[in-house]
């Protein structure tokens, strides 16, 4: 069994100087697996702030003509879907409102070391919302957030896109932070998540098969 077969199956914990030998790609998030879902949680204005907005993330299957991991032929991902309302307490509110996330219930144990990897590689579904990923990683500071933007991808079809890790933007607390310090093979992954907050009231619906780390 490979070590990228060991990670993925929890047989083994792989040791960071394993991960970093490996140079195999690293799945952070795969949601074929209904049981990755209870890693995650929701969080938006309605249930911190009283807001309008509402949220939800399950488990979904449908028919597929490409190749799946379900011998059935169904395709299975995970749908986070909602609408963004800015009201809030009956007064339009913008300061931080309008907004829904997944945010990691738990860090990863070990964390993931980078090493060589420098791309995120997600495979969705998106309705053309600019939504972000979130990536966090060991830090001194707590509010420190790497955001990369997932914009202008193709309303209603499923797409691989990759991000550059020495792209993403330094955050904190929803603001760029000035040092604009960049992702290197140091650092260490702590969760990843997902977010929409671009203040627009309506519908939104975002699938996500998968989150892979690649060198």
């Amino acid at each position: 069994m490979s070590l990228f077969s060991r990670f993925l199956t929890g047989l083994t914990p792989l040791s960071p100087e394993q991960l970093l030998s490996s140079a195999e790609p690293v799945v952070l998030a795969c949601f074929a697996n209904p049981d990755t879902l209870t890693r995650f949680r929701v969080v938006s204005d309605g249930n911190s702030l009283g807001g309008g907005t509402k949220a939800t993330f399950s488990h979904m299957s449908e028919s597929s003509r490409s190749k799946s991991v379900d011998s059935s032929g169904e395709e299975s991902f995970a749908r986070f879907t909602g609408v963004l309302n800015k009201n809030v307490d009956g007064h339009q509110k913008k300061i931080r409102a309008g907004f829904a996330a997944l945010q990691a219930v738990d860090d990863y144990s070990p964390q993931v070391p980078l090493g060589e990897m420098q791309q995120l590689q997600l495979r969705v579904r998106s309705d053309g919302r600019p939504y972000r990923i979130n990536v966090r990683c060991d830090s001194f500071n707590p509010d420190d957030m790497y955001q990369g933007d997932m914009k202008g991808l193709p309303p209603g079809e499923w797409t691989t896109l990759t991000l550059y890790l020495h792209n993403l933007v330094l955050t904190g607390r929803g603001r760029i932070r000035s040092s604009g310090r960049k992702l290197d093979g140091n650092e260490e992954l702590r969760s990843i998540g997902f977010l929409l907050a671009d203040e627009v009231d309506g519908p939104f619906q975002l699938d996500i098969s998968s989150v892979t780390l690649l060198s």
